[in-house]
């Protein structure tokens, strides 16, 4: 008899091969089932929907929906969309119930009782709402003006993030609280400054040879290219290299599991970039030509640079901004009085002589360009032949091995310039040990290049030092580095870092996340197939609707809190924050509750529960103080108990929009509507239309034909695919039939080639110049952009300022840890912490745990998802994973209740003894309440673990709080420590949570949302 020998690794290998077999012919028996159910009962009508699935906030996964007699019956995955390969998680099959729950908002309504009370909801027609609504909030207006009020968000829900963002315009306020703060926007941050655009983006569809994870569980978790996708490609690639403080399911079967200290995973990365550059293990030619890290920089000169306006993609078009460089990077400027500041001199090691990269046109010396187009048709088609002198691109089509992607085309790397009266082509040197200049005003000083202040930062990092820091293996250190840095023969390798918002929430994010992706930039992973390729880009503003819909609105004459100095003057945390363009939220809940540095009297939360930002206690006691506030959404949340008006948004099975991918998944669609909206409901995008409209406002355009106004919806509809050459009906149309337009394909020099700033399409809008839409033109590992906005700032631990040193990537430890108490102490002193004096007793040896949060869970998104039974059931309470030895020594067993604390709060979750958690660390839930409870905000401080969090360790740059990885102390919840006798969280009364999937409540919501169901 044979015998089978599978490794983990191998059966998972040949699963996910069985899977994708058995995946790819489940779309004929979906049909088959609709004609059989529709041939045993005729009258019925049953349709089977193409659509695009938004159970959580952050991916789209491709759907059908099977509707009988205009009701949502059932979801399951799309075989046939690359993007998601079929996957239809629990949370898009737990929407039916969402659709259809008892407790969904249906109308809108206004409280009766004073704020902190039961709200004693009235249900009120759409004209009291917005006689309600709008007169509020104009009379607050007039009285403390439009700063006055605050405008929050949620987590890209329907767009949402759009809607909230133009009432902020709507009002003339500058106070915008987006989830960027914590989610991705520390990241478009720093590729904004450093590539020009959002390149933190991977091309995971493009599946790997090695594949790379690090933080968080995507396989479970609502991120871009997710779900099935990542785990097909931990499946399928040669090696999957996993980096996270907690090893979750899909690390479990990782080549490398790399187990960091939570928050020290930057202290890794500078040793790979150690690593990286002592054996030439990068991309020479990137480095060199593309990036700058050949410049020298002269400390000893003043910055200096140069003031311009220039065309910028902006919310309503291409609009003027203003660029205001000042640098210590060598210039020709500072060499010579009539010197050009756009030329930023290098030493030429090849030549022996310096030479200069003209950041204007972005061409090295002796060197012209012209716009490179590979796809005669596009070109034709686009009538770009007629706009620009222009040649063609010489490079070779490359293809995927999984199937359904469209083959892109990778431009040759082109060679460097040979300059007149030279023998060899011009090589910027790396490493100089120290060139002398002449500077202008006679002083001979010494340079280095950029590499080497690089290699300055990084020397340390040994893989035996990065291990003291991060507590991983050094020889695995060394050895998942090594593996990770192959490059195939086209000089790049398949795939880049893929990290997660983890990162964003160490109270360090803009450091950290800028050493990831100066790492990656120097591996020669930008842009290239499967590495750092940005947004999906179609041929349309498709590819931006958050742009689109907030351009529209800003037509009405608001101001931009961006580009106008006075509003951006105006906003709250602006000169704290200077890399931020939002309002702080720690900054705005506070002056909720001081009136500092101005009063915050109004607001409006759409599609969001606020449970996600900064400490939830603050956030509490701010809103609490508004004069008037107003939520929009599906559902009662804890903040909604705060609100004067409440009005109901419209769930994603009943919109109809195209949908652009977000990520570099390079798909987009649509949201077809599959059920009619019940009761009072409306889509949010329509509601802010209808509230310009209330204001005497046309935001609309008239239709060509003469027809009426163009509502919102509409508009939407129609102007996002215009540049498609089809309207809205033959796009959907086509949708419906053929499934996912691939961007690859539709937009070829955009989206479907890589290496763009070989062809000059990477510089948006298109200025006709190679490189990256940066102040020097190349992708900068030396930040120009934080280095000018940093200078003026303050390090608050060593009282010196930012300036040169924010420039480049560097270590530093998280604010809140075991290793690290300069944080501490400077707080104890600090006259704007209001929480100072609870500092001191903040240290290790009171608070002996690390706590890790914000897992991916399953069958949730954030905070959604807790009144939905099948997500209930699986998943019904917090949980708080502890170490086996941890809980040995806490007496803690599996299913305990354990208190967690800092100084600014305690909660309560139940114990999972869980070994993928490091002795030491734990691991909590976050954005938990209870809709069960009756009581006043729903219980999110029983065991909302952002109700530990300190709101004042922020990011220097763009003030994301420190949401992970802090000291707490963890102990037993036990009868005589709980409220009413019991461990378990209770209602005011008494009543316990839900706790396992027998509890009555779930079963009489479930009939509930069945009974609502067969009602329609």
């Amino acid at each position: 008899m044979a015998q089978l020998n599978l490794t983990r690794r191998s059966f998972l290998k040949a699963a996910a091969a069985t899977g994708a077999a058995i995946g790819l012919t489940s779309a004929a028996p979906l049909t088959a089932l609709a004609e059989d159910e529709g041939k045993k009962t005729a009258p019925e009508d049953i349709q089977v929907i193409r659509t695009a699935c938004r159970g959580c906030g952050k991916y789209e996964c491709g759907v059908f929906v099977t509707v009988r007699n205009g009701v949502a019956v059932k979801i399951e995955g799309d075989p046939t969309y690359p993007g998601s390969l079929g996957n239809c998680c629990a949370k898009s099959q737990a929407s039916l119930q969402a659709c259809y729950h008892p407790d969904r908002l249906y109308y809108p309504m206004k409280r009766t009782t004073p704020k902190g009370e039961d709200p004693g909801w009235v249900r009120i027609s759409w004209d009291e709402a917005y006689e309600l609504g709008v007169g509020k909030m104009d009379e607050l207006k007039e009285k403390y003006g439009g700063a006055s009020m605050a405008f929050f968000g949620g987590t890209s829900r329907i767009y949402a993030m759009s809607g909230m963002s133009a009432m902020a315009y709507l009002y003339d306020s500058p106070n915008i609280v987006s989830p960027a703060q914590v989610c991705k926007g520390p990241r478009g941050y720093v590729t904004g400054q450093t590539a020009g655009q959002d390149l933190y983006f991977v091309e995971n569809v493009w599946r790997p040879k090695t594949f790379v994870q690090w933080g968080s569980g995507i396989e479970v978790s609502n991120y871009d290219d997710a779900g099935r996708t990542a785990v097909d490609n931990a499946a399928r690639s040669e090696t999957y290299i996993n980096v996270d403080a907690r090893m979750s399911n899909l690390a479990k079967e990782a080549d490398y599991y790399l187990g960091v200290r939570p928050g020290t995973d930057g202290a890794l990365v500078m040793a790979w970039l150690k690593l990286a550059m002592e054996n030439n293990l990068y991309q020479d030619n990137f480095v060199r030509r593309w990036t700058d890290c050949s410049f020298l920089v002269c400390e000893e000169v003043e910055p200096s640079g140069w003031e311009e306006t220039y065309d910028n993609v902006g919310l309503v078009g291409i609009v003027k901004a203003k660029r205001n460089v000042k640098t210590i990077l060598l210039k020709e400027s500072d060499l010579r009085e009539d010197g050009d500041p756009k030329k930023f001199v290098v030493w030429d090691e090849a030549n022996n002589r310096f030479t200069y990269l003209h950041a204007g046109t972005g061409c090295w010396e002796g060197e012209t360009f012209k716009p490179k187009f590979h796809d005669w048709d596009y070109v034709t088609a686009a009538n770009l032949q007629d706009k620009y002198d222009w040649e063609p691109a010489q490079g070779k089509m490359v293809s995927n091995p999984r199937e359904g992607i469209t083959d892109m085309f990778l431009p040759d790397q082109s060679p460097m310039p040979t300059v007149e009266g030279c023998e060899a082509p011009t090589k910027p040197a790396l490493w100089t040990e120290g060139v002398e200049v002449v500077l202008k005003d006679g002083r001979t000083v010494t340079c280095r290049t950029v590499w080497e202040h690089l290699y300055d930062n990084c020397k340390e990092f040994t893989p035996e030092r990065a291990k003291e820091i991060t507590g991983v293996k050094a020889d695995l250190i060394k050895a998942a580095g090594l593996e990770y840095c192959q490059l195939n023969e086209d000089g790049y390798g398949d795939s880049a870092i893929n990290y997660a918002v983890t990162h964003e929430h160490t109270g360090n994010a803009m450091k950290l996340i800028h050493t990831f992706d100066a790492f990656d930039a120097i591996m020669g992973r930008t842009d290239t197939p499967g590495g750092h390729r940005g947004s999906t880009r179609t041929a349309s503003v498709f590819e931006n609707q958050h742009t689109l819909l907030v351009g529209q609105f800003l037509r009405v004459g608001t101001k931009n809190r961006v580009s106008d100095p006075e509003q951006a003057a105006r906003k709250i945390g602006t000169g704290k924050f200077p890399l931020y363009p939002n309002a702080d939220a720690t900054a705005v809940y506070q002056a909720m509750r001081t009136g500092d540095p101005y009063p915050i009297k109004g607001g409006l939360t759409q599609a969001g529960g606020m449970l996600n930002q900064t400490n939830l206690h603050l956030t509490w006691e701010g809103v609490k103080n508004l004069d008037f506030y107003t939520n929009w959404n599906l559902w009662h949340d804890p903040i909604s108990d705060l609100a004067d008006l409440i009005l109901p948004e419209a769930h994603w099975l009943e919109v109809e929009c195209g949908r652009c991918a977000q990520g570099s998944g390079g798909y987009y669609g649509a949201h077809i509507k599959c059920v009619e909206m019940p009761g009072d409901v409306k889509w949010g995008i329509d509601i802010v239309g209808e509230w310009y409209k209330k204001n005497g406002l046309k935001f609309w355009e008239d239709r060509e034909d003469g027809g009426d106004p163009w509502e919102m919806g509409d508009f939407l509809r129609s102007k996002a695919i215009a540049s498609t050459g089809m309207d809205w009906q033959q796009f959907r149309t086509k949708f419906l039939e053929e499934g996912w337009f691939d961007a690859r394909r539709y937009n070829p020099e955009g989206f479907g080639t890589c290496r763009r700033y070989e062809t000059g399409w990477m510089v948006m809008p298109f200025q006709g110049r190679p490189g990256f839409r940066t102040n020097t033109s190349r992708y900068e590992i030396w930040s120009t952009g934080f280095e000018n906005a940093m200078r003026k700032q303050i390090n608050q631990l060593t009282g010196e300022p930012f300036g040169e040193s924010f420039a480049l990537p560097y270590y530093v430890e998280n604010k809140s840890s075991p290793a690290s108490d300069a944080f501490r102490k400077q707080q104890m002193s600090n006259p704007d912490n209001p929480n100072r004096e609870l500092y001191a007793d903040y240290t290790p040896e009171n608070y002996p745990f690390i706590l890790s949060t914000g897992r991916r869970i399953p069958v949730y998104f954030h905070s959604e998802h807790r009144q939905l039974p099948w997500c209930r059931e699986v998943w019904p309470v917090p949980r708080l994973e502890v170490n086996p030895a941890d809980a040995e020594k806490l007496g803690l067993s599996q299913g305990d209740w354990a208190w967690i604390e800092t100084p600014f709060s305690k909660i309560r979750q139940c114990v999972d003894i869980n070994a993928s958690v490091g002795e030491g660390r734990m691991n909590a839930e976050h954005s938990w309440w209870f809709p069960e409870l009756k009581r006043v905000g729903k219980g999110f401080d029983l065991s909302g673990c952002n109700c530990l969090v300190d709101a004042w360790a922020q990011c220097e740059a763009e003030g994301a709080p420190q949401l992970r990885g802090y000291l707490v102390n963890v102990y037993k919840a036990t009868p005589e420590n709980s409220p009413f006798g019991n461990p378990v969280p209770c209602d005011d009364d008494g009543t316990p949570i839900i706790t396992d999937a027998s509890d009555p409540r779930l079963k009489e919501w479930a009939q509930l949302i069945t009974e609502g169901r067969d009602q329609l």
